[in-house]
């Protein structure tokens, strides 16, 4: 892998994980009920799309524009490793040992949107008891579940970033 690759990615990778940790941070100052927000989801999403594809177009550039599958893959996936990882670390710091009481706000959030959402959709009081109990079993701010949910994400953005990398990688040419 090419040094400007990985330092690229290493940096815009910080980049991606002081932003999350900055947005998390406003949410759990202004309002923890922000957290079960669904477009503070897709604002994350589109940030760490945002910044891998610069990754990948910068990258290029500094490569005088070729660039093969591997590096194109590179280019995108090792930012948001970084910065994904950046943040899940926050998350497990902030939920666990600055504030643990936090996450039982959160889950009480949870449960109540679970259960109004389920509700709106007509499901069964019995699948909604069940939904919640599950909810209630698990702890899901704690550090195993949240390095799982790191890994899980790694996979989607490695999948994204698959595809990307097709479009950045430089066509190779067949001689007959």
């Amino acid at each position: 892998m090419e040094n400007s690759i990985k330092k690229n990615g290493v940096t815009l990778g910080i980049i991606i994980g002081v932003i999350l940790v900055l947005i998390t941070t406003t949410m759990y100052v202004v309002d923890l009920s922000l957290f079960t927000n669904w477009w503070i989801g897709i604002v994350n999403f589109v940030i760490i799309i945002g910044i891998a594809i610069y990754s990948s177009i910068s990258s290029k550039k500094e490569l005088k524009g070729i660039m093969n599958y591997r590096d194109a893959f590179l280019s995108f996936i090792l930012p948001i490793i970084v910065g994904v990882a950046i943040y899940v670390l926050y998350n497990i710091i902030l939920f666990n040992v600055i504030d643990p009481d936090a996450k039982m706000v959160l889950t009480e959030n949870i449960i109540a949107m679970t259960k109004e959402t389920m509700a709106k959709f007509n499901v069964p009081a019995s699948e909604i008891n069940k939904a919640i109990s599950d909810i209630e079993s698990k702890d899901n701010f704690g550090p195993m579940v949240q390095f799982q949910s790191y890994f899980f994400q790694i996979a989607f953005y490695a999948v994204l970033g698959l595809l990307v990398a097709l479009v950045f990688k430089t066509p190779t040419t067949f001689k007959e």
